[in-house]
């Protein structure tokens, strides 16, 4: 039984504009969170969360995105 781990990145929502991007990022974190699939996360500038579970690893992914700059 392998589960699908999946690393969302800006690169996921080539041509739309920063804050485009964002929103989109936070869409699917809550998503996939919400429907229990492992999420993690890559930004530019070296930011990585690895794909994780639960309320705290979300809240660690949404902070990420709305720190990022």
């Amino acid at each position: 039984d392998t589960e699908t781990q999946i690393v969302l990145t800006f690169d996921s929502f080539r041509g739309r504009d920063t804050e485009s991007k964002l929103a989109c990022l936070c869409f699917q974190v809550l998503q996939l969170c919400r429907s229990g699939q492992a999420v993690g996360l890559r930004l530019p500038g070296d930011v990585y969360i690895g794909p994780g579970h639960g309320e705290v690893h979300k809240h660690q992914l949404l902070q990420a995105l709305a720190l990022w700059n």
